[in-house]
């Protein structure tokens, strides 16, 4: 069951807890709508991938485009389909160690 999730018209990502072993809380990119098997993604930002919370720690930048907020900082990609996914830290000399979501507007 997807705990947080956001989509574009061309794909949709979403997150899914309690895992044991590993990483507990985790990543899986779905097609348009978040319609058809969603598939884990191939490399994920440091730190822990949040989980349940009242803000989001996924947001849509643009086609394939993604923020998301780990409890080493906040990441973006610009190809969260690429093999490997390349993931960027924002602001790594002065990001929070633990953001708690990323605010959206539209």
């Amino acid at each position: 069951m997807p705990l947080m999730r956001t989509a574009s018209p061309h794909e949709g990502l979403s997150t899914v807890c309690c895992f044991f072993p590993g990483r507990g809380t985790r990543l899986f990119l779905s097609g348009a709508g978040l319609a058809g098997a969603p598939t884990e993604i191939n490399t994920y930002p440091a730190g822990n991938m949040r989980a349940f919370e009242q803000l989001e720690a996924i947001v849509n930048l643009g086609t394939n485009a993604y923020a998301v907020a780990t409890t080493s900082g906040v990441f973006v990609t610009s190809n969260v389909g690429a093999s490997p996914v390349v993931w960027t830290q924002l602001g790594a000399a002065s990001s929070p160690g633990a953001p708690c979501g990323l605010p959206n507007s539209l």
